[in-house]
């Protein structure tokens, strides 16, 4: 992952006042005016904290013709948007490149989240940060596609090149793989998705149907063999993305922004609410996409459909509760709100059903058949009943064994890879 999503990187300078915040979500959103600038207004943290969080782009987009902005903060972001587009230009060609990389196999490469969303709902490539690529091939294809990036360059992080073969890395790392490669000068960052499995269990919780998300896909550049999912899967997996993998807060405002254009842009079509509402609720993730969708339409204005929300929310004492523990300041400053003590509250507030809280571990124990055959490429029915007894004990020492990774990155300087001419 880039830099940017550790949360460390917000920690880096002090949280934004009130004044500053009202002001960078005004700049945020497309219609409303700017707010005065008080005679106090701290113009250096805003542009340390917008570079650090992946804002710069659009907060330069948006003042470098206002009057009264302060001139080396609007240097600083300047810079930062210029660098972004040289950074996604190299970025989406290599993306492009990969597609066609992957044709002759039968290979659709399907690009996500800001590598799809940056060439459809920003109005510039420029104004979408990216940390890296997210991509995804179809399960059955995954060991094909991902000898063929390797043969192209692209290499295993360090923690996950530990010498074995690519079925025996897929297996140990769940359902992505992170690859690096250097193109011209920029460090390309590529999250390799879903690898083994056609469905994943998304933090105990959520059940997400891959086959779904491949069969609804539209083309993003058919002549690069790029795909994209379609826009209510598209949403579905930027609210699990934001409220199960990092709990509302670690990306900050730019996942909100991703929301809020994605709705502005698709939201006047026929079926994209009603697809969209009935992914959520199959996947049992009606809950946690209420509380994005509720978010992203507090912080940036973005209206969410009345009826939407209703289907999709809560009980009103959930409601109440994260309320309670979550504030709109904790997604803009990235305060980890719901981690150490409350982390028990954002499971309870994730979980559409209580059962699913007792359940999910058990379907990570014990997943069933069909996928013991595609995980372990094993057919043989003795052969998978020997996979279901053993399996809750590979499951529970690789969940070990990347606790102790975690710490270890924790505790060490990160290792970049030597640069390459």
């Amino acid at each position: 992952m880039g830099q940017d999503y550790l949360h460390k990187s917000a920690r880096q300078w002090p949280p934004l006042g009130l004044a500053e915040q009202h002001f960078l979500l005004a700049c945020l959103q497309k219609t409303p005016p700017l707010p005065p600038v008080p005679a106090a207004f701290d113009w250096q943290t805003l542009a340390q904290r917008a570079v650090s969080d992946g804002l710069a782009p659009l907060l330069y987009r948006r003042l470098q013709a206002e009057p009264g902005v302060n001139a080396a903060a609007l240097e600083q972001l300047k810079r930062s948007y210029y660098q972004n587009l040289s950074a996604n230009h190299i970025r989406l060609t290599e993306l492009r490149r990969l597609g066609q990389l992957l044709h002759p196999h039968g290979i659709r490469l399907l690009a996500l989240k800001g590598a799809a969303l940056a060439q459809t709902v920003y109005e510039d490539p420029a104004l979408r940060f990216m940390g890296d690529l997210d991509v995804a091939v179809p399960a059955p294809q995954a060991e094909t596609a991902l000898a063929e990036l390797q043969a192209a360059g692209y290499t295993l992080h360090q923690e996950q090149a530990l010498g074995q073969p690519d079925r025996a890395a897929m297996q140990e790392f769940g359902w992505h793989l992170r690859l690096t490669k250097w193109v011209l000068g920029q460090q390309i960052e590529l999250e390799f998705h879903w690898p083994l499995r056609q469905s994943v269990l998304v933090s105990q919780v959520a059940h997400l149907d891959l086959g779904h998300i491949w069969s609804t896909a539209v083309p993003l550049d058919l002549d690069a063999n790029l795909w994209q999912p379609a826009p209510p899967a598209m949403l579905l997996h930027l609210c699990l993305h934001i409220g199960l993998q990092h709990r509302f807060s670690d990306l900050g405002l730019r996942h909100y922004l991703d929301i809020d254009r994605l709705v502005s842009h698709h939201q006047h079509e026929p079926d994209f609410w009603p697809a969209f509402v009935r992914l959520a609720q199959s996947a049992r993730a009606a809950q946690v996409s209420y509380f994005c969708l509720w978010l992203t339409q507090t912080l940036l204005g973005c209206q969410m459909p009345a009826s939407v929300l209703r289907q999709l929310a809560p009980a009103p004492w959930k409601r109440a509760l994260f309320q309670r523990y979550f504030h709109q300041d904790d997604a803009i400053n990235r305060t980890r709100a719901l981690y150490g003590r409350r982390r028990i509250w954002w499971r309870l507030l994730a979980a559409d059903r209580p059962a699913d809280l007792l359940l999910g571990p058990w379907r990570a124990l014990f997943p069933g058949r069909d996928f013991l055959s595609s995980y372990y490429n094993v057919h043989n029915r003795a052969h998978l009943l020997a996979l279901t007894i053993w399996h809750p004990f590979h499951a529970l020492s690789r969940a070990a064994r990347r606790r102790v990774r975690d710490i270890q990155q924790r505790t060490q300087p990160p290792i970049r890879p030597p640069r390459q001419a």
